[in-house]
């Protein structure tokens, strides 16, 4: 009877390390939200915000050529941009009072990104695929007393291309 107890037990705690998701919950500290186009919908129950971040990667090609009559010209070329998701959108809403936004300490948080610090050169597409396989999104914009962060549960909102 023992020896079943144990078996059970150690099934049992196997299986819950086992199937424990791993914590892949992304933090996007917001810097400084004047580099953030911010728009929000408020009413007594609902409140909806919209992060916009843009992309800061100069897509402006430029070449060096010597042209047919032996003179250097500068050539300077901007790739389309419907190929190119040039921002994200993190949407924050909170209906009934669910999801309201909390603190959360500092040492609590783990994967986090600095905006626009961490997003300097990173193309949004790839950013975007990546965020995707992530379990929750969180917006921080705001600290408290040096050891909280004001954080909200966001989700991406992402448009299909007309």
């Amino acid at each position: 009877m023992k020896n079943i107890l144990i078996l059970i037990l150690f099934s049992f705690s196997i299986n819950t390390i086992c199937s424990q998701e791993k914590d892949s919950s992304i933090y996007i500290y917001l810097k400084n939200l004047d580099d953030v186009k911010l728009i929000k919908a408020d009413d007594n129950q609902n409140n909806i915000q919209l992060f916009i971040l843009k992309e800061s990667i100069n897509r402006i090609k430029t070449s060096i050529v010597i042209s047919d009559k032996g003179i250097i010209e500068k050539r300077i070329s901007v790739p389309s941009y419907n190929k190119f998701l040039s921002q994200i959108t993190l949407k924050y809403e909170s209906k009934s009072g669910k999801n309201v936004p909390f603190l959360v300490k500092h040492d609590n948080v783990k994967n986090l990104l600095v905006y626009p610090d961490d997003f300097g050169g990173i193309e949004f597409n790839e950013l975007v695929k990546e965020l995707q396989k992530v379990k929750t999104i969180y917006i921080i914009d705001g600290i408290y007393p040096d050891i909280y962060y004001k954080a909200k549960k966001v989700s991406l909102d992402i448009k299909p291309k007309m």
